[in-house]
């Protein structure tokens, strides 16, 4: 009798405990909203901060917010989500489809001055509501206009018939030769020996 009330309070526990808690997991992915604020930020940097963070607020001193830069927003398979415009805080939201991948793509013709994305477009998923697309701006040198052509002028070197050309030939063969007779002098005195 005792194993067969233990059995008895064991179905009871699951009812109570595991069936209860399958209810609350599946209303809860059912609450899930279907669309979330993503947040496109664009800032303009005179150098490479390294790695920053929009959720992290660790954006340098040395980075201002792009006002009016225009980023568009699709799914994977290119099928458009919305655009959005940076305000006075280089930041601009938009919804888009919750746990989707999507591309991030910053408009460079509404940037201000001579800058461009370190990357573009970004590829991000939207995930939770710190989900977003940081676009960092870095100057840009513009591509030279003209391929220069010839070799350039360096201004007139010395030439063979110089003077200091020819005394410094001279001086290293006298080493040369000196070095040499030094050295089959030696050699002649050791076989002498």
């Amino acid at each position: 009798m005792n194993s067969r009330h233990s059995r008895i309070a064991r179905r009871l526990a699951v009812m109570f405990v595991i069936v209860p808690l399958l209810f609350v997991s599946g209303a809860s992915a059912q609450d899930a909203p279907a669309a979330i604020d993503f947040t496109v930020g664009s800032f303009s940097c005179t150098s490479d901060p390294g790695q920053v963070s929009l959720a992290a607020g660790n954006i340098p001193d040395t980075c201002t917010p792009d006002v009016g830069a225009v980023a568009n927003v699709a799914l994977q398979d290119g099928t458009a989500v919305g655009s959005c415009t940076t305000d006075a805080t280089g930041i601009c939201k938009l919804q888009a489809p919750n746990e989707a991948n999507v591309v991030v793509t910053l408009d460079t013709s509404t940037l201000a001055g001579s800058v461009a994305p370190r990357e573009n477009p970004i590829s991000t998923q939207v995930v939770t509501e710190f989900a977003g697309a940081l676009f960092i701006n870095l100057p840009s040198t513009p591509a030279p206009t003209e391929v220069p052509t010839g070799l350039p002028n360096t201004g007139a070197g010395t030439g063979i018939d110089s003077p200091s050309v020819w005394l410094m030939g001279a001086t290293f063969l006298t080493f040369a030769f000196a070095a040499t007779a030094i050295g089959i002098r030696r050699q002649h005195v050791r076989v002498k020996n």
